[in-house]
């Protein structure tokens, strides 16, 4: 049996991850059929750099499409699900948390497709390397998936709705608390007049090293050190930034305990 090709693609989203997802499609070869959004400047931006037409009011999907990916806030996915009227169309959803199951009383074919890389509008992620997590509710759905999924990236896994959780919640320690570091440290160097750029190469190295080995065995610095004197000193030198501070002293903590042994 022929495996059902996806060709048409309707983008529900203007943000980061709609913007390069159907870049990513347009590129591909798919025909962007519509790019829905509520920011009228937003959403013409985006669909005329994939060649599509779009639209403000729901009302107006055009439901001659395959595929419709539901790239907007997990928060607004329930609303926009009720405003929707395509009880036979495929749609998907693009979120690490959100289960499968809020599709069931909106349609009878849908999936998630959830990539695991953080995006931005400004730099135009290259899929081919980018895990992209999938699930769907039957197995003809999943093929479907997984044949579109092949047409941007390598890297396919399938996976259910709490794999899938597991998964976000390890991506956000490792990228968004991660950043969130990034930019105490950006701001501490900026108050005293330090160029970030001095740090720079050393975070280009600690994430060479993870990409290598276990961060458990790469774990440095005072805390894994259970170097007292300079935690002191760095906590004196904290004391102008009490929330600051208070992080570094739970997570010097935790690093503490974690190899206390």
């Amino acid at each position: 049996m022929t495996k059902e090709i996806i060709n048409k693609i309707t983008i529900l989203g203007t943000g980061n991850l709609a913007t390069n997802i159907a870049i990513a499609f347009f590129k591909a070869g798919k025909e962007i059929v519509q790019i829905y959004g509520r920011n009228e400047n937003k959403t013409r931006q985006l669909a005329g750099k994939v060649n599509s037409p779009f639209i403000k009011n729901l009302k107006e999907l055009n439901p001659e499409t395959d595929i419709f990916f539901l790239c907007v806030s997990d928060s607004s996915l329930e609303k926009v699900l009720g405003e929707l009227n395509l009880s036979e169309g495929f749609i998907v959803h693009t979120s690490g948390s959100v289960p499968a199951s809020i599709f069931e009383n909106y349609t009878n074919n849908y999936g998630v497709f959830y990539p695991v890389q953080t995006f931005s509008k400004t730099i135009i992620i290259d899929f081919k390397n980018v895990p992209i997590c999938l699930e769907a509710n039957n197995k003809k759905n999943i093929g479907r998936l997984t044949g579109l999924a092949k047409s941007i990236s390598d890297n396919i896994r399938v996976m259910d709705s709490e794999a899938r959780l597991i998964t976000h919640i390890a991506a956000v320690f490792a990228c968004n608390f991660t950043n969130h570091m990034y930019t105490i440290a950006e701001k501490i160097l900026a108050d005293h007049k330090i160029d970030v750029d001095i740090i720079k190469p050393l975070i280009a190295e600690t994430s060479r090293k993870v990409l290598s080995t276990s961060p458990w065995h790469v774990q440095t610095g005072p805390a894994r050190r259970k170097d007292i004197n300079i935690i002191e000193k760095h906590l004196s030198a904290l004391d102008k930034y009490p929330e600051i501070k208070e992080e570094y002293i739970l997570i010097s903590k935790i690093i503490q305990n974690q190899y206390n042994h």
